[in-house]
């Protein structure tokens, strides 16, 4: 995203392929991120990372306000660092944050504005690209 708003690439979940999987205008960097290489940025491009909920935590076990935030690569390192993990790339840190509560038992988490999605298993073809400048539509290795 620049400092105008503009959306230069987006994460592509199960529940949101199909935005993605036909259209010419898309590069994808890996089968669950595309770029949008028509957009241009206008200057301090940022990397936003999408709020991560925790639902486990809640007042059925104490928690209540929870907050997550993705540390920058380097705020990443220097914590695994500090604290003698190892520097792998395979994986991300996430900081969670929460406020106790009593612990109530009965907790029912509010379903109703759950949207679970729906998964498919999508099947890629290979595509030709006779024309160097076709942006594919599926990921492919050159």
């Amino acid at each position: 995203m620049d400092d105008n708003g503009d959306i230069l690439g987006t994460e592509v979940f199960p529940f949101t392929i199909n935005k993605y999987l036909n259209r010419d205008d898309v590069v994808w960097l890996s089968d669950a991120f595309v770029m949008f290489p028509l957009v241009q940025g206008h200057g301090g491009e940022k990397f936003v990372m999408p709020p991560v909920s925790f639902p486990e935590l809640n007042p059925s076990n104490g928690c209540k306000d929870v907050i997550s935030c993705s540390p920058a690569p380097t705020c990443d390192l220097l914590m695994r660092k500090h604290y003698d993990y190892p520097d792998d790339p395979k994986l991300a840190s996430v900081l969670i944050a929460f406020n106790d509560c009593p612990v109530d038992p009965n907790f029912k988490p509010d379903l109703s504005k759950l949207v679970i999605p729906r998964t498919e298993v999508i099947k890629k073809k290979k595509t030709q690209r006779s024309d160097p400048l076709r942006r594919s539509k599926h990921f492919n290795a050159p």
